[in-house]
């Protein structure tokens, strides 16, 4: 289950397999793995509004995050093997509006 994401913190989520890994906190928070059985590295870091306000998020040694302020998102296919979307939702927008 996804926690409750906080008005300004960082936060990062890893879902994969139905597994989600996570972190929230008001400092940045950073976390690095491997998908696809350790074929494909990756790397994210979360600072919120109060830690920075940046993100990263970077597959294979390339950056897919829009790093812009909200809740920024990538999605990975391990089947395709490639990022099927990156997308922000602006938090402070209440339209939430959406950039690809």
């Amino acid at each position: 289950m996804i926690k409750k994401i906080a008005y300004e913190k960082s936060y990062y989520a890893v879902i994969e397999k139905g597994k989600v890994i996570e972190e929230m906190s008001d400092e940045k928070v950073e976390a690095s793995g491997t998908l696809r059985k350790g074929r494909i590295c990756y790397k994210i870091s979360s600072a919120g509004a109060k830690a920075g306000n940046k993100c990263s998020i970077n597959i294979a040694d390339h950056e897919f995050s829009k790093n812009e302020r909200g809740f920024n998102i990538v999605v990975y296919d391990n089947d395709l093997k490639n990022v099927i979307d990156s997308v922000v939702f602006d938090t402070c927008d209440t339209t939430l509006t959406a950039t690809r």
